[in-house]
């Protein structure tokens, strides 16, 4: 006997080493690898929510250098960054008015410190510049000289060309500051610059330099509140009170950069106090009439998505207003990805051209756990960032520096992977997917690529599989509409045949059913006359007796239970069921709670309005009126399961006209068992939903009292123990 349980503990030991053995590794070790984590943004619900999981690093530092390392003096205040056709790289010096340029290796160019030119006698300054932009196709450098109102134009060698000032129209409001802070240049030469603290968009201006017009500017979204607010103060405001109260203006655009089919990005920045709200549509892409384009795989534009982190785990000194991502400059490489770098906590954002969140990864800033480890890839306050092949220059105004990031392995693959799938190479990038998976399982835009190449070969089911790993809402849908298709197309006359035997069923049934004595008090007949019959189910309830206690509670059961199939295995297309996140307890109260709580608070308000009607008559009616409901909950699980959100009309229609029958049998009931007019019924059920809200308001405050009262005693334990 010993010697068998000797050999199955052995067994069971080798079982579970082999199992650790086998099981994948999501590159835990290349995590910890580095100083700064990478991590990207799953989302779920068409965007509306998401969670940030770790991925292998995308990108990793290859060099760095100050000042003195690039063979110059130290830098002051460097506030911006640019690369040319050749590699170089430019970096705007602001406080030491200047800008540096550097060859590929970060090391000083010749004739590299362009400062003070001199032209016709006169020294431009131009300290504490904002921002440079080099045209990669004439190497042209412009220089937003932002404190003197103009952008200075030099050649490649650092000749000085040109000049661009406020330009003398009618079209420039009188209060109209021309302060640059940054430019770009499309293909036909048209300069697009950004102003400080500028509402109007980008003021453009031909290759000539005269001026065209305004370009791209953010609306004000206004809510019903905003419009409501607005016709109250034109009915009660004064004149002084009118002007003195503050007017509602869009945020400002704050960066800019240019792809080479001449669409402009553009980043949202806040200013003050509002840079605690980080709202939506930070990135946009505007095509030439100032229209924003930039489009998720949904349809959506992203002036409804959010950008920045999701993270409240940094709060503002001496008090509980979490910081939150301050976004402060904004780049697009050859293939079309974004980088946007966040001044507050050092982290740089990768996004694709559809609004998807490729990973964020550096670090620092407010981050004080990698604060002061600059040389490593993070940052003590990143400025400015810029690409150049397959490499990131980041300027860090904090120890005035610049880093230059590579693309590692990996992100080579995810990204490439990424671009083929985007230009409707399916077939090609499904081994560059599945080589990303290989590597890391937390990838969800592998799982997507998957499933859109599964889609593309006609792989349906795997299409349907990978797209619910991923939780891909979209392609499952157009997976499942064409598995649907396949199966109505090799069963259709399986199908009608059914059909035609279940129809004969049910004409037998009832022709065997004609003629037999109906019991009208039966149980089940009593609850289906509750919903097709109210009147007079109610009325027998009332004075003859009818309906079954029991019944009420076996349908409060079966409304709780069904709504919690129905949330749980509704179709993937339509909800996207979380264990982890679900709350039975919550569905509980919404069912039972409501049911008890309604049938508790009517009949104190009823008792008062000389109703009629006793405890258990209310939650009998209550309950049978929840009939539909339960009925709407089986046909929400039915159809979820066999349509797709196109096709969801009929349900939405089905579900609507359950709640309102709902009502209706409540509505009668009620009136029924209470002997009401409407308008009696009308005033009580009133004042019972303001009831309830008393009720839910009352049990909430002693829950948050227990609460407290549980950690001031537990407190005074502990110091009497200590004591």
């Amino acid at each position: 006997m010993k010697k068998a349980l000797k050999y199955t503990v052995v067994f069971l030991l080798i079982f579970v080493l082999s199992a650790l053995t086998l099981m994948p590794v999501v590159s835990a070790e290349d995590y910890e690898s580095l100083p700064y984590d990478t991590y990207a943004y799953w989302t779920k619900n068409q965007g509306l929510e998401r969670e940030a999981v770790p991925i292998r690093s995308i990108f990793e530092v290859a060099d760095y250098a100050t000042g003195y390392d690039m063979g110059t003096t130290e830098l002051s205040e460097p506030t911006d960054i640019a690369v040319d056709s050749k590699g170089n790289v430019y970096i705007l010096d602001s406080d030491n008015g200047r800008v540096v340029k550097l060859t590929p290796e970060l090391k000083l160019a010749e004739n590299g410190i362009i400062e003070f030119p001199q032209v016709d006698g006169e020294t431009l300054d131009f300290t504490l510049a904002q921002g440079i932009y080099i045209d990669r196709k004439t190497d042209v450098l412009y220089i937003c000289d932002t404190d003197n109102n103009r952008v200075l134009i030099f050649d490649a060698a650092g000749k000085f060309l040109n000049k661009i000032e406020k330009p003398d129209s009618a079209v420039i409001p009188e209060d109209f500051h021309f302060q640059p802070i940054k430019v770009v240049v499309d293909s036909r030469g048209d300069t697009f610059i950004l102003c400080r603290d500028s509402n109007y968009g980008a003021v453009v201006f031909d290759k000539d330099g005269n001026f065209l017009s305004f370009y791209g500017y953010n609306f004000v979204q206004a809510t019903v509140l905003d419009f409501l607010e607005k016709m109250w103060d034109r009915l009660t405001q004064t004149e002084a009170k009118r002007e003195a109260s503050v007017k509602k203006v869009p945020f400002q655009f704050i960066s800019m950069d240019i792809d080479s089919n001449d669409f402009i990005y553009t980043l949202t920045g806040f200013k003050g106090d509002e840079i605690y709200s980080s709202g939506t549509g930070q990135i946009r892409r505007l095509n030439p009439s100032g229209a924003n384009i930039y489009i998720n795989n949904s349809g959506s534009t992203s002036e409804t998505l959010d950008f920045t982190d999701f993270n409240s785990d940094y709060l503002k000194t001496g008090g509980l207003q979490p910081y939150l991502t301050e976004f402060q400059k904004l780049c697009v490489d050859d293939d079309g990805y974004i980088y946007a770098v966040d001044k507050q906590f050092g982290h740089i954002f990768v996004y694709d051209s559809q609004c998807n969140n490729i990973g964020v990864f550096g670090g620092g800033g407010l981050d004080f756990t990698t604060a002061g480890q600059t040389a490593g890839g993070t940052f003590n306050r990143a400025v400015s960032v810029a690409t150049y092949g397959d490499r990131l220059y980041v300027v860090d105004a904090g120890d005035c520096s610049i880093t230059t990031f590579r693309k590692t392995e990996y992100g080579k693959l995810y990204m490439q992977a990424q671009l083929m799938t985007q230009k409707g190479l399916y077939s090609e990038s499904k081994p560059l997917w599945e080589k990303v998976l290989q590597q890391d399982k937390n990838n969800q835009l592998a799982y997507w690529g998957l499933a859109q190449a599964a889609l593309f070969e006609g792989e349906y089911s795997q299409a349907m599989q990978y797209a619910k790993t991923g939780l891909d809402q979209v392609d499952y849908a157009v997976a499942f509409q064409q598995k649907r298709s396949e199966f109505f197309a090799k069963n259709v006359w399986w199908i009608i045949i059914l059909a035609v035997v279940l129809m004969i069923a049910a004409v037998v049934v009832a022709h065997l059913r004609k003629g037999k004595e109906k019991n009208l008090d039966h149980p089940v007949r009593f609850a289906f006359d509750t919903v097709l019959h109210p009147f007079d189910a109610f009325y027998r309830m009332k004075y003859k007796g009818a309906g079954s206690f029991v019944t009420a509670l076996v349908l409060m059961v079966l409304y709780y239970v069904s709504m919690v199939v129905s949330d749980m295995y509704a179709g993937f297309s339509f909800s996207i069921f979380d264990p982890s996140d679900y709350n039975s307890l919550l569905t509980l109260v919404r069912t039972v709670g409501l049911i008890l709580g309604w049938t508790f608070v009517n009949w104190g308000v009823c008792i008062l309005a000389q109703g009629k009607g006793r405890m258990k008559e209310i939650f009998m009616v209550t309950c049978y009126a929840v009939i539909p409901e339960i009925l709407g909950c089986v046909l929400k699980l039915i159809f979820t399961n066999v349509l797709v959100p196109e096709e969801a009309a009929i349900m939405t229609v089905i579900l609507v006209c359950c709640h309102i029958l709902t009502a209706v049998v409540l509505c009668v009931g009620i009136m029924a068992i209470h002997e009401y007019d409407f308008f009696r019924f009308l005033w009580t059920t009133i004042l019972t939903v303001l009831g309830l809200l008393l009720v839910v308001f009352i049990i909430f405050m002693v829950f948050i009292l227990t609460q407290e009262l549980t950690t001031f005693v537990s407190s005074i334990v502990k110091e009497a123990l200590y004591k």
